[in-house]
Order: C-alpha cells, then structure tokens, then sequence
C-alpha cells in the first residue's frame, strides 16, 4: 500500500542542470529511484491546487503564518479515468511539514469533486479518515480548483534511509485553463530556463556525504513555493517571496 502520511523536513534548492547531475553522481550507489522513477529517468507529475474564490490559502502561506494547508489532486504520468490518483493535504507548522493523502481512481476523484459524492469508504487503497478531512476542508473553505501545475521529476530514496527523499523538478509548468488531470502539461514557466529545483526531504538528519556534496557545489537553500509562484505570477504587486 502506498504511504498515506508524511511528516517531515523539506528544503529546497534552485540547481543547474549540470549541479543536479554532479549531486547524483555524488550520491554513487546511496540512492535508489522511486516506483516512478524508472531506471533513473523523470516522470510527469500533473496537480491541480485549489483555493478560496479569494485565494485564502496561498495568501496565508506568502504572510508567512505559522500554520499553513493546501489541498491538490496529484497523479503520477497521463492519467486513465481508472488509474490512481491522489487528494492530498498538505500541511506546514513551524517548518515541518505534513502530507496526508488518499488514493483512488480519476473517475472517482472527478465524481467527488464535480458534485461532492464521497467514494465509498470500503473502496482499496481510500483511506476514509483522509478522505473526511479532506471533504470537511473543501466545505468549509468552499475550495475550487484554481490552477494545474506540472512538470518532469526524478525521485530517489536513500538505501540506507527510506524517510530520506529527493526530489529533482524541472520545466515547471502553471496555467489557470484546461484544470483536469490528463490534459497533460502546458503555460507558463515558473523556472529560469536551465534550472532544477531540487527538494530535499528528511524524516530525521541528512547523511554527511550529502551534506559534504551540497557544501563543496556551494548548494544552499532557498525559498520556494511551486504554487506560490504560480500566483505571484498570476497576480502583479504580490510579495515575491515564495513560500
């Protein structure tokens, strides 16, 4: 069964291209790619965030409160209406993060959301307490979906330590039309041309050679938000601090 609940650190890199290949030949055989990361080549991850008709949620995440959440439907290439998709919550208080999500079919997922009928509880691979917490915070921010972000990832997991990950993104790409898993990528960059953004995510510390890596490459953390440059964007006189 996949995981259904996160918790843990992220930090954020903005990379070369050249920077994220040296990293990974770096890491020599500490690493291991996830189920979608086949023989170490990137995959498509296409997202819809929603939002308050106001933009609530991500306006509270760029004042920078404490407490922040964001809802999205995840899926992991192109699609089918029977293949698997994810709802998730993401939550963030005092830098650490939590994920919590659901899996269950596009029918499903798009049922649900166009009319607000649960998917039975009993279906495999739905987690019903998930799937409430989802349902009582799309009704109670009265969310809709507000923009699709894509783009092509590599993932890894540390063969020493599987709650250490990281994640390599490029061609970032939003657009506020066509919000449906499937319809593939497309809009506006939200990278410079030729970057990465790379994440790196720790259940507990990050391991000495990474860290030897990152420091002699002169790698250090920025900040950064894949939906909250998608609306500073979207929305001139923005604070352009992402985060």
């Amino acid at each position: 069964m996949a995981i259904e609940i996160f918790n843990r650190t992220e930090e954020k890199y903005l990379l070369t291209r050249r920077q994220a290949v040296r990293l990974l030949e770096a890491a020599g055989n500490r690493l291991t790619p996830d189920p979608y990361c086949r023989d170490g080549k990137t995959y498509l991850v296409e997202n819809i965030y929603f939002d308050t008709a106001d933009d609530a949620l991500i306006s509270r995440a760029i004042e920078k409160n404490i407490f922040r959440q964001k809802l999205r439907l995840r899926s992991y290439g192109i699609p089918a209406p029977e293949t698997t998709v994810f709802l998730e919550i993401k939550k963030k208080y005092e830098g650490i993060g939590n994920k919590r999500r659901t899996g269950m079919s596009l029918k499903m997922a798009e049922t649900y959301l166009e009319d607000g009928k649960l998917p039975d509880p009993d279906t495999p691979g739905i987690n019903a307490l998930v799937l409430e917490e989802i349902d009582y915070l799309r009704n109670n921010r009265d969310l809709v979906p507000k923009t699709m972000i894509t783009y092509e990832r590599q993932a890894w997991f540390s063969a020493d330590d599987p709650g250490l990950r990281l994640t390599f993104d490029r061609n970032i790409l939003a657009r506020e039309d066509e919000l449906h898993l499937g319809a593939g990528p497309g809009g506006r960059p939200l990278l410079e041309r030729g970057k990465v953004l790379f994440e790196l995510k720790a259940e507990v510390s990050v391991p000495m050679w990474l860290a030897k890596a990152m420091a002699q490459m002169k790698i250090w953390p920025v900040t950064f938000s894949k939906y909250a440059q998608e609306y500073i964007t979207r929305e001139p006189g923005v604070l352009r601090d992402c985060v």
